[in-house]
């Protein structure tokens, strides 16, 4: 075994681009086996980030060169309970800038090691054979090699394939622990409190989703039940339990609360489509099957990009029924034809399904406000960046004035795929002076996301955005 180390960046020194590119290949074609990261940084929400796509990049160029001995691609997902760094990350997501590394570093390290940090779980998912990704994407690149041409026109393409490839089967061998199901359930209440016993039978409800409806046959579910978990979180630090006389209450001060978010994150894909689904009868009554499916149709590919969903777009229309239908199973909805519609506000059962649909919402708030910004700002006069800057600091307002406490919800990462997501979907436009244009298609989600929203935080939201911008 062994390792190498590369520099952060290449660029303006083609010496050693050139050096290590040839060193890479003589690892590959070798056939050492090589681990390396496609995020090409940390993540400090807990998500997974969009792929760099450099390493990959190489690993091409060099199977060009020579493949003779095949290459496959391992995704491994890796679990934790608790992290090192999750105070540094969340400082750096309110905007403290990371500190250097040096011997403090180090001593704290050692320091931190008495500490538990509980388990971790390392998973694998399907391997990614590169010959076969090549010759559907590319039948004739075996012609590229014979014409020694190592670089060719289409390389951009197929990288990016194989960066989403292996991010979205990374993410289809999860795990989901104790600590991410607390973090789960905790946070889709709306003070971040909630009585002991109704969040272990909302953990146990997770668990029968899970199990009636899982996200693949690699994710893994962790065993015990509600209430082993409340006390394994506990014990770790994560939340903390309130003694009263009517019984105990689970709460996560502020500090936890940002923790909780980056586990809960971690496992969010697993429930975004049940999730996505419940959040459209939180604040409405019924749905036809079409209604649903349009929202869908509208919603999900900025899940996908977001989260690496594992289903193409003409997938939707049958995995939203099978969704529906465990939904059905569950108790959560009831079905009359093509007809939804949710068990009484008063119920148990509305109390369950508001609490899976909560999971979503955040995710679908952070849409509109996007969205109706760009609306107030108008056709032809903002950038990418500019509506990534605006977006980022009117989500940071409202967070403040809403009591959100994850950071997440201003991340300019998430800010940035959804515009790129909006340019790809064909939504905005870039001029030649890369100002963003649209028409009315933009209205038209807009007005779709709405009928989905809580309307005082969509007030809120409108208000503050026509006011700020």
């Amino acid at each position: 075994g062994g390792a190498f180390f590369m520099r952060r960046t290449f660029k303006g020194n083609k010496l050693y681009a050139a050096v290590f590119d040839e060193y890479l290949h003589s690892v590959f074609s070798n056939g050492y086996s090589t681990e390396y990261f496609v995020e090409g940084g940390r993540s400090r929400t807990g998500r997974t980030l969009n792929p760099k796509a450099g390493m990959l990049a190489m690993t091409l160029r060099s199977y060009l060169r020579d493949s003779s001995k095949p290459i496959i691609f391992m995704p491994v997902y890796v679990g934790y309970e608790k992290v090192f760094e999750s105070n540094s990350y969340q400082g750096e997501l309110k905007g403290k800038k990371k500190k250097k590394e040096g011997l403090g570093s180090i001593f704290a390290s050692l320091r931190n090691m008495k500490r538990s940090f509980g388990k971790v779980r390392v998973t694998f998912g399907n391997p990614i054979n590169f010959d076969q990704l090549l010759d559907a994407e590319q039948p004739n690149w075996r012609d590229e090699r014979s014409e020694n041409n190592f670089k060719p026109d289409w390389t951009p393409k197929v990288v990016n394939k194989l960066a989403i490839e292996v991010a979205t089967q990374i993410n289809n061998a999860a795990s989901a622990n104790p600590i991410n199901l607390v973090a789960t359930g905790l946070l889709a209440t709306p003070h971040l409190a909630m009585d002991a016993q109704l969040l272990a039978n909302k953990l146990d409800d997770y668990k029968k989703l899970l199990e009636t409806l899982p996200y693949t046959d690699l994710v893994e579910i962790p065993e015990g039940n509600g209430k082993d978990w409340i006390a394994y979180a506990e014990n770790m630090g994560m939340i903390s339990i309130a003694k009263h006389s009517l019984g105990e209450i689970v709460q996560a001060d502020e500090h936890q609360a940002v923790s909780l978010s980056y586990y809960r994150n971690n496992v969010f894909h697993i429930f975004a489509m049940p999730s996505l689904l419940a959040s459209l009868f939180v604040n409405n009554r019924d749905h036809n099957l079409a209604e649903i499916q349009t929202l869908c149709k509208f919603l999900y590919p900025f899940f996908k990009a977001e989260l690496f969903l594992r289903w193409e777009l003409e997938e939707l229309p049958k995995v939203v029924e099978i969704c529906l239908g465990a939904l059905v199973d569950l108790g959560l909805l009831e079905r009359n034809g093509d007809q939804f519609s949710r068990p009484a506000a008063n119920s148990n059962e509305y109390l369950k399904l508001s609490g899976f649909g909560q999971v979503a919402m955040q995710t679908q708030e952070r849409y509109f406000l996007t969205l109706s910004l760009l609306r107030k700002i108008g056709s032809g006069n903002s950038t990418a960046k500019e509506l990534e800057e605006q977006s980022s600091a009117l989500a940071s307002r409202i967070s403040i004035l809403h009591g959100i406490s994850t950071p997440e919800f201003f991340d300019k990462n998430l800010f940035r795929t959804l515009i790129e997501q909006l340019l790809s979907q064909g939504l905005i436009q870039q001029d030649e002076e890369e100002q963003l244009i649209f028409d009315d298609s933009l209205t038209t989600m807009t007005l779709e996301l709405e009928k989905v929203l809580d309307a005082s935080l969509r007030q809120s939201i409108l208000q503050i955005t026509w006011q700020e911008s």
